[in-house]
C-alpha cells in the first residue's frame, strides 16, 4: 500500500532525511538510495512511499515526488566567439567615419570667404537683437547682447551675482 507525506528533514550532505505521514503516524526514516526519482529531495517536498523495515525500524521505500519539478538543464557553454556577427557593424561604423572624415577635409580645404568671415566678427547693432530663448553666456556673441538678454528677456541666467553686469567671466570684463 502507498501513503502519502511530505519531507519535513532532510540533509544533502549526508544522503537522508524524514517523512512526516499526511493525517497522522511517526515520522519515516528517508534515505537516498529508496528515491525511484532522478530529483534531489528538498524539505517540503510532497511524496507518496511504501512501507518498509531495516535494522533500526520502518523506513519508506520506492518513494516518489507527487510534483515533478523540471529537470535542471546544464547550461551550454558558448563554443566560440562569433566573429561574423561583428564584422558587418563594425564594417559599416568604419565607412560612416571615413565618409564623415572625408567631408570635413573637404571643407577645409576650401578658401575662406573673408568679408563673410569679418562680417559675423562685427559687434551687431543693439536694435537688430531678439528675445529668442537664450538664456546662457555661452549662447551670446557679445557684451551687448548680454546686456540687450538681461534687460529685455525674462528667465535669463547671465548675472550670477546680482550686480546688473552679465556675463562678467565671458563677456562684460571690467
Amino acid at each position: 500500500m502507498r501513503f502519502q507525506g511530505k519531507i519535513t528533514r532532510w540533509q544533502d550532505h549526508r544522503g537522508f532525511g524524514f517523512i512526516t505521514p499526511n493525517g497522522s503516524g511517526e515520522d519515516i526514516f528517508l534515505h537516498i538510495s529508496d528515491l525511484d526519482d532522478s530529483q534531489r529531495p528538498s524539505v517540503g517536498g510532497l511524496v507518496t512511499y511504501t512501507i518498509g523495515e531495516n535494522a533500526k525500524g520502518k523506513k519508506a521505500m520506492n518513494v516518489q515526488f507527487v510534483v515533478k519539478k523540471a529537470p535542471i538543464r546544464e547550461r551550454k557553454k558558448p563554443s566560440s566567439f562569433n566573429w561574423f556577427k561583428w564584422i558587418k557593424p563594425v564594417v559599416i561604423a568604419v565607412v560612416i567615419l571615413c565618409i564623415f572624415r572625408a567631408h570635413i577635409f573637404e571643407d577645409a580645404s576650401k578658401p575662406v570667404d573673408t568679408e563673410l568671415f569679418e562680417a559675423q566678427q562685427t559687434p551687431l547693432n543693439t536694435n537688430t537683437f531678439q528675445c529668442n530663448g537664450r538664456t546662457q553666456c555661452s549662447e551670446m556673441t557679445s557684451c551687448e547682447e548680454a546686456k540687450f538678454y538681461l534687460k529685455h528677456c525674462p528667465s535669463t541666467k547671465m548675472d550670477g551675482d546680482q550686480d546688473g553686469i552679465p556675463c562678467e567671466s565671458q563677456w562684460c570684463r571690467s
